[in-house]
């Protein structure tokens, strides 16, 4: 009924044994809906894994039985234990299968979920613990998303608001099979690095609030240092409205990259710095998949003394559109930008790029972008170590700080641009110049320029 709950303490198998078979199908229905104590859902196979639904579909959607067609209620409040284990697994060949966690309302999640590859080939299976409110990911969440031979799985988390931290999970309800599990004592939802470490071990991470409603904001906030991650995956925050990073998020593993996406903005918080040994990726305005309401103009800001360092790799910082307009880049003093030999890009739609003076970027031999459609540029320190350095804007002017320098060594600059260009600083250094265009053209160098 409605209000019925539905529990399993117990096993539900619907394994695929035999040589060449795949696992079955569990569905788990009602208003409440739990594995409690050492509760086991087991669909994995030997050529695939099948497919787990605890409270829901992915996200809510296809509220009808995978099973036999009919009408099915998603649970206002879903919960896994810390003893309970959930295993989608492909165990020979094939590929991983589909674990959902889902409540309209509260998730509360502490167990154990599989989803990997099969040993012998194929890709890891996806995994996803949301609730549409409310999200406690207990300390003991362990989630396992690896392929022997392919590529690794990925684990959605996606409630409203959610914050990133170090601390014990205060949002419990219910403590191991006691208590109130499907009635948390807050209405924060949060998830801590370690978890998000450990999940990283064996695939990506996707930490999302888009189609977040009412009186959350949909932001992410990154509340606590992250530690060096270790992973040679990819971890991605999918803000419906703010990126909200207060303290330093690294992984010095290669591979490991990190996605910071708002639909709204994304802001580094003062002397905040991001390592990554693989692209470093802040796009505002915009947003990864699903349908994402933040209304907002959306711009990136670095606040003063913060660094983002990619290691050898791109560092991307882009805004919108989200909803045709688009807000700024906006590089305070003392920011720097890192790449190690990667390219680095300043992209917004229509917003002004704006280096404040003493904030500077170094690419070692990567190339360098700015790019606007309709707003102005101003630069600060840049140096390319012989990287080309290119100006987009195409309704304004390109300009340069006071006493900073560019030095592009042997690459090339060029500049497109509505209005003017004034790079006319003394201690420049510009010996390749490439196509030029504005209403006025004023490049200094202190060596010789070359035309190209």
């Amino acid at each position: 009924g409605t209000n019925g709950t539905v529990e399993n303490s117990g096993s539900l198998i619907a394994t695929g044994e035999a040589a060449s078979t795949t696992g079955g199908v569990v569905q788990m229905a009602g208003a409440q809906v739990g594995l409690t104590g050492s509760g086991k859902v087991d669909v994995s196979g030997d050529a695939g894994g099948g497919t787990a639904l605890i409270g829901g579909n992915y996200q809510g959607k296809n509220t009808v039985s995978i099973i036999d067609g009919t009408a099915v209620q998603n649970a206002q409040a879903a919960y896994v234990s810390s003893s309970a284990t959930i295993d989608t697994s492909a165990k020979t060949t094939g590929n991983g299968g589909t674990a959902v966690v889902w409540a309209d309302n509260y998730t509360n999640f502490g167990g154990s979920i599989k989803a990997t590859g099969g040993a012998q080939g194929g890709i890891a299976g996806h995994v996803a613990t949301s609730g549409k409110n409310i999200l406690t990911v207990q300390n003991t969440a362990l989630v396992n998303t690896s392929a022997a031979k392919g590529s690794a799985g990925t684990w959605l988390l996606d409630p409203l608001d959610i914050t990133i931290d170090n601390g014990t999970n205060n949002n419990v309800g219910g403590n191991g099979n006691a208590g109130t599990p499907y009635t948390p004592t807050g209405t924060s939802s949060e998830v801590t690095w370690g978890t998000i470490k450990t999940a990283l071990g064996s695939g990506n991470v996707f930490v999302s609030t888009v189609g977040s409603t009412g009186a959350a904001q949909g932001d992410i906030t990154v509340g606590a240092a992250s530690g060096d991650l270790t992973s040679s995956n990819t971890l991605f925050l999918n803000a419906n409205n703010n990126v909200l990073v207060n303290y330093n998020i690294s992984n010095s593993t290669a591979g490991g990259g990190l996605y910071l996406q708002g639909s709204n903005n994304v802001t580094l918080a003062n002397n905040v710095n991001i390592s990554m040994n693989r692209l470093a990726q802040l796009t505002a305005n915009t947003f990864l998949g699903g349908t994402a309401t933040g209304t907002g103009i959306g711009a990136i800001s670095l606040n003063s003394g913060a660094s983002i360092n990619s290691n050898g790799h791109a560092i991307i910082l882009r805004t919108g559109p989200n909803n045709g307009s688009s807000g700024g880049i906006s590089l305070a003093g003392a920011v720097s930008l890192i790449s190690g030999g990667g390219g680095v890009s300043l992209i917004t739609q229509n917003g002004n790029i704006l280096m404040q003076a003493n904030s500077s970027i170094a690419s070692s031999g990567g190339a360098v972008e700015f790019s606007t459609t309709g707003g102005a540029i101003t630069t600060a320190g840049i140096t390319t170590g012989n990287g080309n350095l290119t100006f987009t804007s195409t309704g304004g002017s390109v300009s340069q700080q006071s006493s900073s320098v560019i030095n592009t060594g042997t690459g090339t600059l060029t500049a497109n641009t509505g209005g003017s260009v004034v790079l006319a600083n003394t201690g420049n250094v510009v010996s390749n110049l490439g196509a030029m265009s504005g209403s006025t053209l004023n490049v200094a160098s202190s060596t010789s320029l070359a035309l190209v």
